[in-house]
């Protein structure tokens, strides 16, 4: 009974991962707006969804994701097997439903649920009480930042009588009235990027969180942050956002800065990945508030890039551990002597993650780096160099650390990659290397949106 309910629940997730593939493939570049619409009644009122060049990779990225995580627990024994895949399969259900909605209280409610299924996977294997802690962490910190977002919600709603997105976005509105939704989304959405100061639940949730748990929050869940304020902060608060655009980038500069130095000082493999995946949604950011359309395609391949990369690293890290029960530095020396297979494809998504040439995230950042020179904001350009310095300082530090030097007695009898977990790493090293080598597949599809994007209109 167990086993024929785990290969349901996975040929689901499989099944899910065929659907967003063949929208991929039957999605027109040439038509600049939303395709797949469909419309639900609900108590006297109509919600709509759809796909544009904004949501469809995201979709694409959760489905692949968490069908890698479905794969990662389908030959395990463990007691907790049943209720992760459980609560997998509702997560992508409700990621995907975010990502697809278009309207504000939908989102709003979707994205609150999401909260209870990831609430449980971090705290489910409570074996330690911070484990608890960071599941506490994590749902108040976004509960707070909801509080604001439901506040502005409720307001839209008692001005302008909707909360579907493609009306908001075409109504015009005096500058007091976006000045407070700016302030209300934005305090919401910096939350969940996240930005300094608020960014301490993430490194906290990514140390006790089970290797799904770490890949699904820094592969998706960070992404609906820079998400939402594409989707929602742009359309509804055109005006004013254009005027007080310093400020996001002022507090992105301080996150990349911060979360970059204090990688340097960690000794947790999770804390880096956590304060590494900070420091580049804030480089994003840095792109799309350059306000031009090399920046914004920047920011979005450096998302969908980190999405594949950082994923690709929380699950090298879970294979570690699974073998060694700590991920601490000190205990992994010398990896390279007892894991050599696993320590090429380390090497690669290290590679990944400093944007070497022909890998997803240097396409992204170089977009980037156009984009903030073409807006003439050296600071904002001396930000980006700081921050990409450092970002290749303390990756190879940490992968120095962890792959040479003498062997650590802790080492000694594990054995090195085997095929259930290359049949989990391949499929990630394959799409930096696409992204990498032959972005033009992704950025046709992304160019009408940002086009539009840039223009003031959904």
């Amino acid at each position: 009974m167990h086993i024929t309910l785990k290969k349901i629940i996975f040929y689901i997730s499989i099944f899910l991962y065929i659907l967003t593939l063949s929208i991929w493939f039957y999605y027109d570049q040439n038509i600049y707006g939303y395709q797949f619409l469909y419309k639900v009644n609900l108590f006297n009122l109509k919600f709509y969804f759809g796909l544009d060049g904004l949501s469809l990779f995201f979709i694409y990225l959760t489905s692949f994701l968490i069908s890698l995580c479905f794969l990662l627990f389908f030959n395990s024994n463990s007691s907790y097997t049943y209720s992760i895949m459980f609560c997998l399969l509702g997560l992508e259900i409700l990621i995907l439903l975010v990502f697809s909605v278009l309207d504000f209280i939908l989102f709003y409610i979707f994205f609150e649920i999401i909260l209870i299924p990831f609430f449980i996977l971090i705290g489910i294997r409570s074996i330690r009480k911070r484990r608890i802690l960071a599941s506490y962490y994590l749902f108040f910190y976004t509960l707070i930042g909801s509080f604001a977002m439901l506040i502005g919600i409720v307001y839209l709603y008692l001005l302008y009588g909707t909360s579907n997105i493609v009306i908001l976005s075409l109504i015009n509105k005096n500058i007091d009235e976006e000045l407070y939704l700016f302030l209300l989304f934005f305090f919401s959405f910096s939350i969940k990027v996240p930005m300094f100061p608020f960014h301490s639940w993430l490194p906290e949730a990514h140390v006790e969180a089970p290797t799904e748990g770490s890949v699904i929050l820094a592969g998706i869940i960070l992404k609906i942050g820079v998400y939402g304020i594409i989707r929602f902060l742009f359309n509804v608060c055109s005006t004013v956002l254009y005027d007080l655009s310093f400020i996001v980038c002022l507090m992105a500069s301080m996150s990349i800065l911060y979360c970059s130095f204090s990688t340097l000082i960690q000794t947790d493999l999770k804390r880096i990945i956590a304060y590494s995946s900070i420091a580049h949604m804030n480089i994003a950011l840095l792109g799309l508030f350059s306000l031009n359309l090399e920046g914004f395609l920047g920011c979005m391949l450096v998302m969908i890039g980190h999405g594949f990369i950082s994923s690709g690293l929380f699950f090298i890290i879970g294979f570690i551990y699974l073998r060694t029960h700590s991920k601490l530095i000190k205990y992994y020396s010398g990896l390279i002597f007892k894991m050599p297979i696993l320590t090429f494809f380390f090497f690669i998504l290290i590679l990944g993650n400093v944007s070497l040439p022909l890998t997803s995230n240097f396409v992204g950042e170089l977009l980037i780096l156009l984009g903030i020179y073409i807006g003439k904001n050296f600071i904002l350009l001396l930000t980006f160099f700081l921050g990409v310095f450092l970002c290749t300082l303390y990756t190879f530090v940490m992968f120095n650390k962890v792959v040479f030097g003498l062997p650590n007695i802790n080492l000694i009898n594990i054995k090195d990659i085997n095929l259930s977990e290359l049949s989990i790493i391949i499929p990630i090293i394959f799409h930096i290397f696409w992204l990498g080598i032959y972005p033009i597949s992704w950025i046709d599809i992304i160019y009408p949106f940002g086009y539009i994007f840039l223009n003031g209109s959904t």
